[in-house]
């Protein structure tokens, strides 16, 4: 008895067709007014826009970043931490 291959299904030639009818639909135009009443709303929008914070100067930020470096280092190696200071110091000092 022999045994046939489970992946041959059709044993003849023959081909299968389907057919898809497909509905568009078009997009709808812009309401009228809709252009309007966005510049109405961009321009209110505007006048609520938040006040710019007041930004640390780049220095001051770095300056503070090497001193909570240094107080990790304080009860591992004071003399070190000493350095990080004075360095943290001499930075926010130096002018651009």
């Amino acid at each position: 008895m022999r045994a046939e291959n489970p992946l041959v299904i059709c044993k003849d030639n023959t081909m299968t067709a389907q057919t898809l009818t497909v509905l568009s639909i078009p997009t709808p135009p812009v309401p009228r007014g809709a252009t309007m009443a966005a510049a109405v709303f961009s321009a209110l929008a505007g006048l609520f826009k938040r006040t710019p914070r007041f930004e640390v100067p780049r220095r001051v930020a770095e300056a503070a970043e090497v001193r909570a470096l240094a107080h990790q280092f304080e009860s591992i190696d004071p003399s070190f931490a000493a350095d990080l200071y004075a360095a943290a110091l001499r930075h926010e000092a130096q002018d651009d």
